[in-house]
């Protein structure tokens, strides 16, 4: 008898710890959404990346800010199956590629192939997507390493033809042209998930440096602060943001002998 005993009770104990282990809460993890929409000015189905960090589903109370990313000129594509060429570089890459808590819902949209600098083009079959691990991250892609030491240059000596001395440059479009969709998307977001209209942020790198200063000087009502990466801008574009008192935070690289200082106060050189 009492080893019947021992024996229930020996499988209530398993029972138990078994149902344990399936209605145990599993901890949340973060997600990337594609979300689908109509490009009028493309008249094409397209996509875009929402990023929503781990913590975002802690809670329902907390607002989260935002970030848009614009990507370079090398990541454009039809917004469907090049989408991914967008995680090669940015905040979309260290949040969901080498899993970093980046505390911000991202927003992560494709410029169309047909905006861009004419006669350049893009082989994607070339260049690598980056992938999300199971476990772990992958080896970061160093390409852009330089050999050329980090030296100030002087803006008013500036060597880069039509960029010295702030003077007029061709105006390269790109973002600014879908201007309209990318603004759509952000209040699509701004709707739908927990965010923060008060704490939006807009950053790009190289042609989405550019796409950065061109939204902020048309738009800079609706950013929080911007931070380009490589990229310049008009100078009365530079006018607009600073009389819009919009914070700015620029990075050039020290080893780049394509960029120049920009503008960012009226008549002043930084």
């Amino acid at each position: 008898m009492k080893s019947e005993k021992a024996i229930q009770f020996f499988v209530a104990i398993v029972f138990l710890g078994v149902s344990f282990h399936i209605h145990a809460e599993v901890p949340p993890s973060d997600q990337l959404l594609r979300r689908a929409y109509h490009s009028s000015i493309t008249g094409k189905e397209r996509e875009y990346f929402v990023y929503l960090p781990a913590a975002y589903f802690d809670t329902d109370k907390k607002q989260w800010p935002v970030i848009l990313f614009l990507h370079g000129h090398g990541q454009r594509g039809n917004g469907l199956d090049d989408l991914d060429y967008v995680l090669t570089h940015g905040p979309l890459m260290e949040a969901w590629i080498q899993r970093r808590a980046l505390p911000f819902i991202i927003i992560s949209p494709q410029l169309p192939l047909r905006f861009g600098i004419a006669g350049i083009e893009e082989d994607h079959s070339k260049d690598p997507i980056p992938v999300r691990l199971k476990e772990g991250v992958p080896e970061r892609n160093y390409g852009f390493k330089s050999a050329l030491p980090i030296a100030r240059t002087n803006a008013i000596e500036f060597p880069d033809g039509p960029h010295s001395r702030f003077e007029s440059y061709p105006n390269l479009g790109g973002w600014i042209d879908i201007k309209t969709e990318l603004i759509s998307m952000l209040d699509s977001v701004l709707s739908d998930f927990k965010a923060d209209p008060h704490r939006v942020y807009l950053t790009g790198i190289s042609y989405g440096g550019f796409g950065t200063f061109d939204m902020a000087a048309g738009y800079p009502e609706r950013w929080a602060a911007i931070a380009p990466i490589v990229g310049t801008e008009h100078l009365k574009d530079a006018v607009k943001i600073a009389k819009a008192r919009l914070p700015v935070w620029m990075f050039g690289g020290g080893k780049d002998a394509t960029q120049t200082p920009l503008a960012i106060s009226d008549g002043s050189r930084a």
